[in-house]
């Protein structure tokens, strides 16, 4: 299995009054930027040697063993068209991207055009994040974005004409004035346009943000709690329903390729299920006739479950997996990130201080550690219970601490009772309530 990659991409035409992430507004940078950043990695290179170098007697991954690129930002979609190419010629030049699976590129809506999107594309680019957030004109107002619905669904379908067959659309819930019609009015927006894949994420408000300040100031309010578990049901009803599978808390992918093709589907089964049936009827002419008519139908189920299953096409974001189920990444970029031979390290978030780190030949990391064995099964549990297949039970059972393990497999039971939780096939998965309560679960669960 490979790893991921990460480049972050720190430049917005405005910054949204909900974000932390780091960005600015200083886009007569950009070339600057992407000159630093193909000097971090080919520091990084040099300083590693593809494997050479040891790390508390441990070798480095290799840097080009990789399967899945994520560009975030920020913004990147902001760059232009020649600053695109420029990116992409760093990515070539310092790694092997060839087996690469996943190759994601944040965009906001009313920065891009079609040469960006031809050049992203003619580029090995094979999915697209567009941030739409919400529908109505008053909610975009009040968390700063740049564009309205309609230059959303412009630039949404623009990629499509482009040929992106891999779209996942942001939206944002539980926020200040929204109403549960708000954002059913959102998704039945998002549903007919059929993206591959959507993310639903409720606000949390941040220190730092603009929206921090409006509740300080009492121009907002925090979102009721009942409401929000209100919201929270009803998307995940309205995404079943609409042919969207869940597969972690706020993440959601299209079931089938055919989804929208049913009929289609619908044909190919029958004109299959005929064939074999015909060819039962004939293996079995010498049988009951009533075993005859029970085996049919269990056939017929048989390859109707294969059929479909075989149409079913996997949208689940690669990339994000890495991060829950704590596969290896390589980070690049102001304020970036990376896991490698279980050490985090986090670069400075500071452009004057990730400038003068490169230009005096040091990697500009700010933060790393070794994450402990008390850590990593901490971090299992805060991200692994976020999705749908869970954690593997093993965790618990290799506690060493048995005053901890005790206490944590009493939790684990009494949550399995009170259908919070269950074991399947080995693993703890939590329930639609649980998941609607999951901070508190995976609290319990903590050492």
């Amino acid at each position: 299995m490979g790893r991921g990659l990460y480049i972050h991409i720190p430049f917005c035409k405005k910054k949204c009054n909900y974000c932390d992430f780091v960005s600015f507004t200083t886009i007569e940078m950009i070339d600057e930027y992407l000159d630093l950043l193909s000097r971090e990695i080919e520091l990084f290179k040099e300083l590693y040697k593809y494997n050479d170098i040891k790390t508390d007697g441990e070798f480095m991954p290799q840097i080009d063993d990789i399967d899945t690129i994520f560009i975030g930002g920020g913004t990147p979609s902001i760059l232009s068209s020649k600053q695109l190419e420029k990116l992409f010629s760093i990515l070539r030049n310092n790694f092997n991207i060839d087996d690469v699976v996943e190759f994601t590129v944040e965009c906001n809506p009313g920065t891009v055009d079609l040469e960006k999107l031809n050049v992203m594309f003619n580029n090995g680019v094979n999915r697209l994040s567009f941030g739409l957030q919400a529908k109505q004109s008053e909610h975009l107002t009040l968390m700063g974005r740049i564009h309205t619905s309609e230059e959303f669904e412009n630039s949404y379908r623009l990629a499509r004409k482009v040929g992106f067959n891999n779209i996942n659309v942001d939206v944002i819930f539980a926020f200040h004035g929204q109403t549960k019609d708000d954002l059913v009015d959102t998704l039945d927006f998002v549903f007919d346009l059929g993206p591959e894949h959507i993310s639903l994420y409720s606000l949390i408000i941040e220190e730092n943000t603009r929206f921090n300040t409006y509740l300080e100031k009492g121009i907002i309010d925090e979102f009721d709690e009942s409401e929000f578990i209100e919201m929270y049901r009803l998307s995940v009803d309205r995404m079943k329903k609409n042919g969207y599978r869940q597969y972690e808390i706020s993440n959601y992918y299209r079931e089938s390729i055919d989804f929208f093709d049913k009929k289609v589907n619908e044909k190919n089964i029958s004109n299959v299920m005929k064939n074999k049936t015909s060819e039962n009827e004939t293996n079995q002419n010498n049988s009951n006739e009533n075993e005859i008519s029970e085996n049919k139908t269990s056939e017929n189920e048989n390859i109707k479950k294969k059929i479909l299953t075989d149409k079913i096409f996997d949208y689940s974001c690669k990339h994000n997996i890495k991060y829950w189920k704590q596969e290896e990444y390589f980070g690049f970029g102001i304020s970036s990130s990376g896991y490698l031979n279980s050490r985090r390290y986090t670069n400075v978030s500071s452009y004057r201080e990730y400038k003068a780190s490169i230009d005096n030949g040091r990697l500009p990391i700010e933060f790393e550690e070794k994450i402990s064995y008390i850590d990593s099964y901490n971090e299992s549990l805060m991200l692994g219970l976020r999705m749908n297949d869970g954690v593997n039970m093993t965790i618990f059972e290799s506690i060493n601490d048995l005053e901890n393990r005790d206490r944590i497999l009493c939790t684990l039971e009494k949550l399995v009772d009170d259908g919070y939780a269950s074991v399947e096939e080995g693993r703890l998965k939590l329930s639609q309530f649980g998941r609607e309560i999951a901070n508190s679960i995976i609290v319990s669960l903590m050492m």
